[in-house]
């Protein structure tokens, strides 16, 4: 979070192989993000406009950045939990809204 201008959208396209430094290595815990498709790194990025289904849940579409199915595993929605969490929407998402495209 921070003011326009700051290079947080910057970031997070170097981040997810969007765009490559010029120089320096950045690493996601330890392991080196080499140059290397954005779909081949350990994570995914989820814009906040013009993606977001309207037909799905917040706790839905945090859950599709793992799993495009929404076949969640307890590890990976414990996961989308601890996202939403950490940006202060945890209070926001109804028990169990993760489910309402399981058949």
């Amino acid at each position: 979070m921070g003011m326009g201008g700051a290079w947080k959208s910057s970031l997070l396209h170097l981040i997810a192989g969007f765009e490559t430094p010029q120089s320096g290595t950045i690493y996601f815990g330890d392991l080196p993000l080499k140059p290397s498709d954005p779909g081949e790194r350990p994570l995914s990025i989820l814009f906040q406009q013009h993606t977001l289904f309207d037909h799905l849940s917040i706790w839905n579409n945090v859950a599709l950045g793992l799993r495009g199915t929404l076949r969640l595993s307890k590890a990976e929605e414990a996961v989308v939990q601890n996202a939403l969490a950490h940006v202060g929407l945890k209070d926001c998402v109804q028990k169990n809204t993760q489910r309402e495209l399981r058949g």
